[in-house]
């Protein structure tokens, strides 16, 4: 039982901090203007067509989700283990 409250307290964390991170960043003006200059209206939609099965019909920000949700995937990652590593090393100063 605490194994399981473990996984869902850290899962909620991870939510958490991907919900915070999402709502904070900004996105848009770091891939928007990139995405403009960068991908193509041909590549855009052969990626949305690998994605999606079929071609959608704004490809251009069914790649700007994509690259959005990585990016926020990636900070996520990041902050979720730092957290986790302070929370290991403020358990082991109370052990102490």
């Amino acid at each position: 039982m605490k194994k399981a409250l473990r996984i869902a307290a850290k899962t909620f964390l991870f939510f958490a901090l991907s919900m915070l991170f999402a709502w904070i960043v900004p996105y848009y003006e770091l891939v928007g203007s990139w995405l403009s200059a960068k991908v193509s209206l041909e590549f855009a939609i052969s990626v949305s067509k690998i994605v999606l099965g079929e071609v959608y019909p704004e490809p251009l920000d069914v790649v700007y989700g994509l690259v959005c949700l990585v990016i926020n995937t990636i900070i996520t990652v990041m902050v979720y283990k730092l957290v986790m590593l302070v929370i290991r090393v403020i358990k082991q100063k109370i052990r102490e």
